[in-house]
């Protein structure tokens, strides 16, 4: 790359990024194109996934410590288990709509 080019490029929908940023850099970028794009972010501890199907939210913890999921969803109701979820755990919330 020479000096003075753009490190990161927009053509349509398509995007290019240039060099490795790093992690803050990244996750920035990240949450501003999904945002553009109107997808809802999540702030989720490090291991954790979700994935919505119809009324139903999973979480999935891949991490090697449990982590406390309330703060993401103070007001859905866990189905089984709690607001604490374990390594290697699933959750399953009923979603409000």
């Amino acid at each position: 790359m020479k000096y003075g080019q753009p490190a990161f490029t927009r053509k349509g929908r398509a995007h290019y990024l240039a060099g490795s940023p790093d992690e803050a850099l990244l996750q920035r970028i990240v949450a501003r194109l999904a945002g553009d794009a109107g997808l809802a972010g999540f702030d989720l501890p490090a291991g954790l996934r979700t994935r919505r199907r119809g009324a139903f939210r999973f979480v999935f913890n891949y991490g090697a410590v449990s982590a406390d999921i309330s703060p993401q969803f103070p007001v859905i109701s866990v189905v089984p288990g709690g607001a604490r979820l374990e390594a290697g755990g699933v959750a399953v919330l009923r979603t409000e709509d």
